[in-house]
């Protein structure tokens, strides 16, 4: 049986958008930029050939992510982005959109906190950082890369309606700017959910951070409020559409913004990466315009 690092050495690219694994079977890269799209019956077809016929309990929109911590180990692949560079892309789009320093980031669906890696080498000096991570592998590999002022929480921000709260209420009552130092961060951990089933988990990222809209302690006052900032597949894009998203989502680019304005007029959207098919979002602490991004 191949270990998760065989696995990984036997990738090789094959045609522009597809990547093969050592045993013939093909991976479909979304062109959108954001993960791994792939035969459904992939990991599983594999696994019976092999005589595994157990795995932990997940629900529908994690199991992707299991099948390929399954098969990958906690490794950058079982988080399905598409590449290094296209994930740095989008923290980098965030990074321009929202100013990150001296704040408290809670990264819901960290995966290994690669963001929290991402700003330290950008020298952009966070006061800390919360990862959530529903996958218990991706968790304990996060938790040990002795990310800078961080912590690893094992929780689905998702299943768990709770946990945002819970975990803003608790770094709020730690740092001297409340929740007005909070950022929520969804970077591409809402790809696998039903539009409506991502906007109540932003929802209640937004209520956590205490924006005015959402009845938080910050009514009325922008500056003693938190934010949120999430991407997404968008659909209003210049080129054709990838066929095969795989467990992956597009959401609508005009709803969401205009969803996300029903909840803070401080509202902004980016979608000028990717050739628009994928969107940021953030609502709330709203970088200045012109500003810049170094200390």
């Amino acid at each position: 049986m191949e270990t998760p690092e065989e696995k990984r050495a036997a990738l090789r690219p094959l045609e522009a958008g597809h990547l093969a694994v050592g045993d013939g079977e093909e991976l479909i890269i979304c062109l959108a930029g954001n993960m791994l799209g792939y035969n459904p019956c992939m990991f599983g077809r594999k696994k019976r050939a092999e005589g595994a016929t157990s795995k932990p309990a997940c629900e529908p929109y994690l199991e992707c992510y299991r099948e390929a911590v399954d098969r990958f180990g906690p490794s950058f692949e079982a988080t399905l982005w598409c590449s290094r560079e296209m994930q740095r892309t989008r923290f980098e789009v965030m990074a321009a959109m929202i100013d990150f320093r001296g704040k408290v980031i809670i990264d819901a669906g960290c995966g290994l906190g690669d963001l929290a890696e991402f700003l330290c080498e950008q020298g952009i000096a966070y006061a800390r950082y919360v990862g959530l991570e529903a996958i218990e592998e991706l968790a304990a590999a996060a938790a040990g890369r002795g990310l800078a002022r961080g912590e690893i929480v094992h929780g689905d921000f998702v299943s768990d309606e709770g946990l945002l709260g819970r975990v803003a209420s608790e770094q709020a009552a730690r740092c001297c700017g409340g929740r007005g130092a909070l950022v929520i961060v969804f970077s591409g951990s809402l790809n696998t959910l039903d539009e409506p089933v991502a906007r109540q988990a932003v929802r209640r990222a937004a209520e956590a951070v205490g924006l005015p809209c959402c009845g938080g302690e910050g009514r009325g006052d922008m500056s003693s409020t938190g934010a949120v900032v999430f991407n997404f597949l968008g659909d209003r894009f210049a080129s054709s559409p990838v066929i095969n998203l795989g467990p992956a989502r597009r959401f609508d680019t005009v709803a969401m913004l205009d969803w996300a304005l029903s909840i803070t007029p401080d509202a902004q959207l980016r979608q000028d990466y990717f050739n628009g098919h994928d969107a940021t979002i953030v609502m709330g602490g709203s970088r200045p315009q012109g500003a810049g991004r170094g200390e």
